[in-house]
């Protein structure tokens, strides 16, 4: 049975797990590592599997800003 109290738990742990990967966010903003490797070979996948002029949405990706 779930009661008031699970959920009062529930949303301070989300708050604090949603606090923490928008600091991770923030703080990767700017990172290129790898030379930019990585965000070059997402790029080349995507293309891949994405066809032009189609839409994806982003969910779990830092700012969101992975595929733009």
């Amino acid at each position: 049975m779930v009661t008031k109290r699970h959920l009062k738990g529930l949303g301070e742990y989300q708050s604090v797990r949603r606090q923490h990967w928008n600091e991770v966010a923030i703080s990767l903003e700017d990172w290129r590592g790898w030379g930019g490797y990585y965000h070059r070979r997402l790029t080349r996948l995507m293309r891949l599997h994405i066809p032009p002029g189609r839409s994806v949405m982003e969910i779990g990706c830092g700012d969101g800003n992975l595929l733009a």
